[in-house]
Formats: structure tokens, sequence, C-alpha cells
């Protein structure tokens, strides 16, 4: 009888410790998570955990704060990663809220928590803690670029074509008239006034009204039809 029993206990002891985890190990330790997941063991997979909302497996993602992305399904207005200048890591790099990610967002791109800097139209992080200010468009229309507009109304980057005194005091004048020449009048005082300038010196001017540079030389005085 003794014998019977022991030969139960060993049979019994067996079974327990040979039985099947969920991934199908005989005396595996995987294991059912929070989230309905077998993870453990040799699954290689970790249980799920809770997000900042208290959602086993959720998607909220606290910022630098602790503020968390979401009350329950509804977004929260404090959290930082929703401003579009806060949406980088403590190593300045640009992070995401997308689900798949464990990024601590709240960052400005100067790597301060809710801070003030912010990336410029030349991709330059500037303002906040920076010391830097923001770059600007030049007489192109380009952000951070160097042309500069002359006193003749020439848009350039090259300032050894700057306008000469000479030409400085003939640009109003030939502003105005070149207005009623392109309107159809005064021609032949036009073309007068364009022999006049080159007989002193070649300029460039650009017209206000049609942003076109015209260089005033015999070529383009040539050009000058009137008509008569």
């Amino acid at each position: 009888m003794k014998k019977l029993i022991f030969l139960i206990i060993i049979l019994f002891g067996c079974q327990e410790s040979t039985s099947l985890d969920c991934s199908g190990v005989w005396g595996g330790t995987a294991y059912i998570d929070s989230c309905g997941n077998c993870v453990g063991g040799n699954t290689d997979e970790i249980a799920c955990v809770q997000d900042c909302d208290g959602i086993f497996g959720g998607i909220a993602l606290a910022d630098c704060l602790g503020n968390c992305s979401l009350v329950g399904d509804l977004g929260n207005d404090a959290y930082l990663g929703y401003n579009p200048n806060l949406m980088f890591k403590s190593d300045q790099t640009l992070g995401s809220i997308n689900s798949a990610t464990e990024d601590t967002l709240g960052y400005d791109c100067a790597g301060e928590c809710d801070g003030t800097a912010t990336v410029d139209n030349c991709d330059i992080c500037v303002s906040g803690d920076t010391g830097l200010t923001a770059c600007v468009q030049d007489c192109a229309g380009t952000w951070g670029g160097t042309a500069i507009e002359d006193e003749c109304g020439v848009c350039d980057t090259d300032s050894e074509n700057d306008c000469s005194d000479i030409c400085v005091s003939y640009y109003n004048t030939w502003q105005d008239s070149y207005n009623l020449y392109v309107n159809g009048q005064e021609c032949l005082s036009y073309r007068a006034l364009i022999s006049q300038i080159i007989g002193s010196q070649e300029c460039t001017f650009s017209s206000n009204n049609s942003n076109e540079t015209i260089i005033i030389n015999q070529t383009y005085l040539d050009s000058i039809d009137c008509g008569e």
C-alpha cells in the first residue's frame, strides 16, 4: 500500500512539473500578461505595462513635466508634445507622438523642457536660451540670404557693381521717365535721357514697378523704338 501511495505521489508530481505554458513549452515559464499576450519564458516577449493614463498596453505618453497625452479617450491639452515647437527629446532630436514610440517629448530644439526656442526658416534653433535670432529674408526673398539692394534698386550679392554716385543721381529721374515710357509716353525724351546717362557712365537700374533689372548701355539704347 505504501508503494502505491509513493507511485501516485511521483506520478502527480511529474505531471505538475511538466505542464504546458502558454507558448506550448512543457514546464515553461511563459504566462499571459495583463494585455492577454503570452510573454516571458522562451517567447522573447515582455509583459505590457500601464501607460500614464493607467491603461495596460495603452498609447498615452508623458511629457518632460509629467503631463499625460491622454485622459481617458481625450487628448490632454496640457501635454507639451502637442506643441510643434516642443516635439523634441532631451537630446534635441525630433521625437514622435506615435504609439510605437516611448519618446519623452516637451523639450524645445535647444533641449530645454517647456522652453521657448524655435526652429527658424533657415532650420536653425533660435530664441529661448540659444542667444540666436531668427534669420530674415534678403531682398531676393531668400531666407538667410546675403543679397543687398543698392541705391539704384538692384538686388544682388555683388558689392562691386553697387551704384556709383553718378548713377544714384540719375536713378530717380530715370525711374520717373521709365514709368512714362512703359506706358507709351515721352519715348523720345526717355531715349535722350538714356543717351545722357550712357555718356556719363554705364548704370544698372531696377524698376520698382516691374522688378526688371536694366543695364543702361548702348545695346539698351538701340532697343528703344519710338516709331518716328
